[in-house]
């Protein structure tokens, strides 16, 4: 790479790829749009030089099926909601905690 100091500085592809993995615990870094300051000050930076990122690696881990086309992306925002349906789920025999569950309309 040829930025040098200013790679730990500005934001660019190899730091924030590490933004677009699949798992929360490794996906929950790397916020920043243009430069790392806020992820320095919130302790959300983070790049490991070692770790190679393939294209398999990336995505969205709760929605596995989510398209992978720049096209396919823009346009899946408009297809079929999602409506969210109250469920009731009973830890003992006399409790219930409600909890929402989506459900395709």
């Amino acid at each position: 790479m040829f930025l040098g100091r200013l790679r730990n500085i500005l934001v660019v592809n190899v730091l924030h790829r590490f933004h677009h993995l699949k798992t929360g615990e490794e996906g929950d870094v790397n916020f920043g749009f243009f430069t790392t300051f806020t992820d320095r000050l919130l302790g959300t930076a983070y790049y490991d030089k070692d770790r190679v990122i393939g294209s398999d690696d990336l995505g969205i881990a709760a929605q596995p099926n989510y398209p992978i086309t720049y096209l396919s992306q823009l346009i899946h925002p408009l297809g079929r909601k999602k409506k969210l349906t109250t469920v009731l789920i009973r830890s003992q025999p006399n409790s219930a905690i409600a909890c929402k569950q989506p459900v395709a309309v």
